[in-house]
Formats: C-alpha cells, sequence, structure tokens
C-alpha cells in the first residue's frame, strides 16, 4: 500500500509542479486572500508542532513525530489561540468604540423605507418609475413618499 501511495503522491506533484519544478505559477491564480493566509498560517504552526526536528533547527524543539511528545504542538496550539483571541478582543473593542460614537445600525423607519433610498439617495431598479438606480431623491419623510411600495425588477432586455 505504501508503494501506491508514493507513486500517486508523485504522479500528483508532477502534474501540479510547474517547468522549474514547483508550484510558483500558481501564485498567479491566487490573488491576495487575507483569510486563506491567516488560515495557512495557522495552520503551518500547528504543523510546526507536528514536524519539527533538531536535526535541521538546533534551536528549536523536537515535534510531536520526531519524539518530542506534546510539548511544541502545545506551545504552537497556545500562540494560535491566543492571537485569536487577541485579534477578536481588538476587533470587538473597536466595534463597541464605534457603536458608542456613531452607531452601527439605522432606524427602523430607515429600514422600512429603504437604505437605498435613506443612506444612499438613489433608488434602485426603479427603471418603470422614469428615474435610475443612481438618481438623487430626497430623504426624510418626502423619501418615503416617493420611493416605489414595491420594487420592479425589469426583465428582459433593457438596451
Amino acid at each position: 500500500m505504501g508503494q501506491v501511495l508514493w507513486h500517486v503522491t508523485m504522479s500528483l506533484d508532477g502534474y501540479i509542479a510547474g517547468p522549474r519544478d514547483d508550484m510558483t505559477w500558481l501564485a498567479d491564480y491566487l490573488g491576495p486572500n487575507p483569510t486563506a493566509d491567516q488560515v495557512l498560517a495557522q495552520i503551518g504552526a500547528l504543523l510546526i508542532g507536528i514536524f519539527a526536528d533538531t536535526a535541521f533547527n538546533q534551536a528549536g524543539g523536537d515535534g510531536l513525530l520526531a519524539g518530542g511528545g506534546l510539548t511544541l504542538l502545545g506551545k504552537q496550539a497556545v500562540a494560535v489561540v491566543a492571537t485569536l483571541a487577541f485579534s477578536f478582543l481588538l476587533s470587538f473593542g473597536i466595534l463597541k468604540v464605534v457603536d458608542l460614537v456613531v452607531g452601527l445600525r439605522v432606524t427602523e423607519e430607515e429600514e422600512l423605507a429603504g437604505l437605498d433610498v435613506t443612506q444612499h439617495e438613489e433608488v434602485g431598479y426603479a427603471f418603470s418609475e422614469g428615474v435610475g438606480s443612481a438618481a438623487p431623491v430626497p430623504t426624510g419623510a418626502a423619501a418615503s413618499e416617493r420611493a416605489p411600495a414595491t420594487v420592479r425588477v425589469p426583465q428582459g432586455d433593457l438596451g
């Protein structure tokens, strides 16, 4: 079974690897993705706790597979959890400050009138009323009088 797994792995590596026997060509298609970068960094930190070996880095420690037990993996897991907790608490604190200063919610009246009208001063999809999606409309009571009660989405060819 091990030999079959080895052959499958080598076949996949040959299929994915580029002309220089690396996978740098994938970077052109991935683009920046902060969430994926964060998840990959956390997985990498945990994998260090599994695969680390002092044969490659004398200043480091042995990971789980090199006979180091759960010591290094535990330290790496604590570091990942501490980073997540710090990020959450700081983000939550900033959110609370913003909520106290300017607020995070619109009023129920504005929500019922439509956020496109009350927040952006435009009517979305109201082509049949003679206005486009970017036409300015007044805010407040006049906006709720002028905004259509139902929004008709045009069907078929618009041009």
